[in-house]
């Protein structure tokens, strides 16, 4: 499973408590939408944080990082670069 998968998979069913990951699509607006709310940005920075093996610094806790399920793993993904480095 990859990065988009797993984030994907967290929000559906941990955020919107939907059955299953479907309910959601990664180029689905999360702020815009309602889908995510400043508590669900704060759970989900832990999740991404636990999961992942990264630290998301707060400056970077920018709603443009946020704006989709694409865009929220490409920014795990270079956590994840900028960690291994």
């Amino acid at each position: 499973m990859n990065t988009a998968q797993k984030l994907k998979q967290y929000i559906a069913t941990e955020i919107m408590y939907a059955d299953d990951a479907d309910a959601l699509s990664e180029d689905e607006p999360l702020l815009g939408s309602g889908i995510i709310d400043s508590l669900g940005i704060m759970r989900l920075v832990s999740y991404i944080e636990e999961e992942f093996g990264v630290e998301v610094p707060e400056e970077q806790l920018v709603p443009e990082h946020f704006r989709t399920v694409t865009v929220l793993a490409q920014f795990v993904d270079s956590l994840q670069r900028g960690a291994s480095a």
